[in-house]
């Protein structure tokens, strides 16, 4: 699969068109991770690029603070995404501090799209912009439901 046939699977690119998707493409490098290797790590600052998972996948996981002396902290699993899914839109956005750390599960071939280049072309281009971040909004925002549904229901620490 190339990069293109990659983005339009994507939910993140749905309503970019093939022209569009070209554009962006030519900014995407494919990255390569074996098992277990980082992706990047919760609270990186160094790197605010958004992926899309061209093969293999990826774990999406935050630490837990220790709630007293006696216990540690440990990473808790959010999601595991996998071939046509994207995380990293939030950095992409506010250049902040990474809210999860990234992790390749088995074998995993990744396209990057680094940061610089979409706000570049967000602001040349600003339909690409408009419906990229238009789609950001509406996946970010189902997985805030998610969350919300979650500490509703006590899935995490139920």
């Amino acid at each position: 699969m190339n990069i293109i046939e990659c983005l339009k699977k994507a939910k993140l690119f749905a309503g970019v068109g093939d022209n569009n998707l070209q554009q962006i493409a030519e900014g995407c490098e494919i990255v390569s991770y074996e098992n277990g290797e980082v992706v990047f790590n919760e609270g990186a600052t160094d790197d605010h690029s958004l992926y899309v998972v061209m093969e293999g996948s990826v774990s999406i996981t935050t630490e837990l603070e220790k709630t007293d002396d006696k216990t540690k902290d440990e990473a808790y699993l959010l999601a595991v995404v996998e071939s046509g899914d994207t995380f990293g839109e939030i950095a992409i956005l506010d250049k902040g501090p990474r809210t999860a750390g990234a992790r390749a599960e088995g074998k995993t071939t990744l396209i990057k799209l680094p940061e610089p280049f979409f706000s570049s072309l967000a602001e040349k281009r600003t339909e690409i912009g408009y419906r990229v971040i238009k789609n950001i909004a509406m996946i970010v925002s189902h997985r805030l439901r998610e969350m919300d549904f979650a500490v509703k229901h006590r899935v995490f620490c139920g």
